[in-house]
């Protein structure tokens, strides 16, 4: 039986943002993998295979520090994790990037999370996981209301998101105890998909979930974009396709900026970040919140833009990024407007939490099968 058409742009999305993701992190992804999985989005939803790939690309290099380090991008010195803490105490918004399958990454935000509801205990928890439709299931969850499995099939966690939930689990967790709000920041994975295949303009303002028109992208912002669309080469129907391409064949930066498939590529991206922002500023606004935290992509925030940038164009100007980082050989010194902060992590401890890119799983049973799992676990309250 053939797989819908909705959920083809589901996972499409899905692929196109995990590999924004892994991209911007200097992961490395297998050309044979990227080709498989190109291809089948391309023919089963009529997407353009270049607005779906991408590959390694010359990301910042890491802060030098040591693992459990607060640095100051800026200057590459020294942050005392009180003081990165108390910084925050009087901003709308904090972002914590990740990298969504690196299981230090979201062991640091549950860190973060905890010293933050310390000194301020009237905080929402926006995830990138969720798309809007599930915030009455979120509401249930942060109201203690839903079992584990419960909440992760109400959701369609497997269909939606696809990690591991056991990444994620100790964050929500941590907001039910305390009762935080937990907020659905993002939209649903097809209709970045559509934007992505046939721009934002074809997209009629009442299919957009309410979401408005995005701020201007920074010329920087677009060339990290850039350089992460030219992954495409070596995908199928590409015109690079193949393993000899030589250097020579590539397109440079200032050709594929021109592109339109590039084009409607960033405008996903953007309409994705616009999206999380106009979440945030809408939890921002609840009577029992003065500070929502952002468990997002660190993709969507380098350099203050994407959602930074969006949040600006709100009139949210009192927000912060924090990231996590490995610790490495080859690093910089300094990584000027990066972050507000970025705290090193163990690499080997990192590593452990590798991308486990599963597209076989997304739409089984139903879309009920929960990652990682082989049979099921009993309910928990």
């Amino acid at each position: 039986m053939p797989v819908r058409g909705s959920v083809i742009l589901s996972i499409a999305g899905r692929v196109l943002h995990i590999m924004t993701e892994y991209s911007a992190d200097r992961a490395l992804l297998s050309r044979s993998w990227l080709r498989a999985a190109v291809a089948a989005l391309a023919i089963g939803a009529g997407l353009t295979t270049a607005a779906l790939a991408a590959a390694q690309t010359d990301a910042d290099a890491p802060l030098c520090g040591a693992a459990g380090d607060w640095v100051d991008p800026a200057t590459g010195g020294p942050l005392g994790q009180n003081d990165v803490i108390r910084g925050l105490s009087d901003r709308s918004a904090v972002l914590l990037g990740e990298s969504h399958t690196s299981a230090e990454h979201h062991r640091w935000q549950l860190s973060v999370l905890a010293s933050l509801h310390g000194q301020n205990p009237e905080l929402a928890v926006g995830f990138e996981a969720f798309p809007r439709r599930v915030q009455p299931i979120l509401d249930e969850w942060s109201q203690g209301q839903l079992g584990v499995d419960e909440f992760l099939d109400k959701v369609e966690w497997s269909e939606v998101w696809g990690v591991d939930p056991d990444l994620y689990l100790p964050l929500l967790h941590f907001a039910r105890m305390h009762r935080l709000p937990v907020v659905a920041l993002n939209v649903e994975r097809s209709l970045i998909s559509r934007i992505g295949a046939d721009g934002l303009e074809a997209v009629p303002s009442d299919a957009r979930e309410g979401v408005g028109e995005p701020a201007p992208a920074t010329p920087g912002y677009l060339r990290r974009l850039g350089q992460v669309y030219l992954g495409h080469q070596g995908a199928p129907g590409s015109a690079h396709q193949g393993d000899t391409e030589t250097a020579e064949d590539e397109p440079d930066i200032e050709t594929v900026l021109e592109d339109p498939a590039f084009q409607r590529f960033a405008q996903a991206q953007q309409f994705w970040d616009r999206a999380m922002a106009e979440a945030i500023v809408e939890a921002r606004s609840r009577p029992d919140v003065t500070q929502v935290v952002g468990i997002i992509g660190r993709g969507h925030m380098e350099h203050g833009d994407g959602v930074p940038k969006e949040l600006e164009d709100l009139g949210v100007g009192d927000h912060a990024v924090l990231l996590p980082s490995p610790v490495a050989e080859d690093c910089a010194e300094q990584a000027p407007g990066l972050a507000q902060a970025v705290f090193l992590v163990d690499p080997v401890v990192e590593r452990q939490g590798a991308p486990r890119l599963r597209l076989g799983g997304l739409y089984r049973n139903g879309g009920r099968r929960r990652p990682g799992r082989t049979g099921r676990r009993r309910q928990c309250r």
